[in-house]
């Protein structure tokens, strides 16, 4: 291109080159204008100079194509190592805890009266009253055998005996869904224990209401027994009240060590499991959150020689995270287990050694939540074999 020089002088092809005469020199860099938006970049089309515009925050410079592009970068979760922290206050306290077994003594008891339900109701259409049970010890299970199959949803809960009536309500056990001829279990959260007099009334309900069980008592807003039922509604004990036969049966549980044990934020209670094959213990975090670090308190009583540490979001499909032989972890002490970022609501502590074995945890706690901050700024690039026993806890 010719540039006007003065008569006929004609800018020659030059690069700014300083040892070159009359070529110019070396551009200065914070004072060559370019017709650029702010924080662009050149870049060459194999021809000419092409602007390149600033991507948004948290782009990376890529190639897409043969071309530079910006892009968010993306790593899988699964190739992730957090730091790791050993700050117990880093870690979140679960809200339930349920196990394969529990040690102790397991007595169930069958209902002392024969009860119906009247399906037509959306009230408490029936309380079975079971005595004889042993006070003090732990309810570990409920169930409701109807005698025949019905699609609809019912819920279940149990109450405390208070002079020959139900109304204190001990857990509401929620919906059990759709009953089937044989019993249906609704299991109980290992914390509520028999009364003293030894009664306990179990209440079916037809309905799908969350809140019944919580705010109504089945002496005020349904049926008691045979000889207590509420005024005005069918005794479900007559044949004119009833379209489905039921009865209940209580599971208890004495010198229990409850899965509860492992979440209540004392290392002075445990949890210990039965001896048998592959127990397990998992938590509940309520909701899926992004973690990468369980805090562990193993108790000295496990004779499990190997764990598995694995997620789920239901809780029935469980995916391996770590494979920890059990001799390196220390037990009476925290340990801050390691593994690759992962989003899930339960985590499982898993016995993996094959035979029949007791595994016993004094308290499990969760790094929860980690947010993309975290990740961005506290993150390592070695990913942690799900399998390598010859990890340490924080994975190298």
């Amino acid at each position: 291109m010719g540039f006007s020089g003065g008569g006929s002088n004609v800018t020659r092809a030059h690069t700014h080159d300083s040892t070159v005469v009359q070529d110019g020199g070396a551009l200065a860099a914070n004072v060559t204008q370019f017709g650029l938006s702010n924080q662009s970049m050149l870049v060459s089309d194999g021809s000419n100079i092409q602007e390149l515009a600033v991507g948004s925050e948290g782009d990376n410079l890529g190639v897409t194509g043969g071309a530079l592009t910006w892009a968010v970068h993306s790593i899988a979760t699964d190739e992730i190592v957090m730091a790791n922290s050993t700050t117990l206050g880093d870690y979140t306290q679960p809200g339930a805890a349920v196990a394969t077994s529990s040690t102790g003594t397991e007595t169930t008891t069958a209902n002392n009266e024969t009860g119906g339900v009247n399906s037509a109701s959306n009230i408490f259409v029936y309380v079975g009253k079971v005595t004889g049970l042993t006070a003090g010890a732990t309810i570990k299970s409920v169930q409701v055998n109807c005698s025949s199959t019905d699609g609809a949803n019912w819920r279940c809960g149990y109450y405390d005996d208070n002079s020959g009536v139900p109304n204190n309500l001990l857990e509401d056990i929620g919906e059990v869904g759709a009953l089937s001829t044989g019993f249906n279990t609704g299991v109980a959260n290992e914390t509520q224990v028999v009364p003293s007099d030894g009664i306990v009334w179990v209440a079916v309900q037809y309905s799908t209401s969350s809140a019944e069980l919580v705010t109504r008592s089945p002496n005020t807003g349904g049926y008691s027994d045979a000889n207590a039922y509420a005024s005005g509604l069918p005794n479900p004990f007559s044949s004119g009240g009833l379209d489905k036969a039921v009865d209940v049966k209580i599971t208890t549980v004495v010198g229990d060590q409850p899965a509860s044990n492992a979440v209540d934020d004392n290392t002075a209670t445990y949890w210990e499991s039965n001896s048998e094959t592959n127990p397990a213990i998992y938590v509940d975090m309520s909701s899926s959150t992004t973690t990468s670090n369980l805090a562990v308190y193993p108790n000295t009583l496990t004779t499990e020689t190997e764990i598995k540490i694995q997620s789920s979001t239901n809780a029935s499909d469980w995916t391996d995270k770590r494979t920890i032989t059990y001799s390196n972890l220390t037990e009476a002490a925290w340990n801050y287990v390691r593994f690759n970022l992962t989003t899930a609501r339960y985590w499982r502590i898993y016995g993996n050694s094959g035979g029949a074995e007791v595994l016993a945890i004094d308290e499990i706690k969760v790094l929860d939540a980690v947010s993309d901050t975290d990740v961005r700024t506290l993150h390592g690039h070695r990913p942690i074999s799900s399998s390598d026993t010859s990890l340490n806890n924080a994975g190298v």
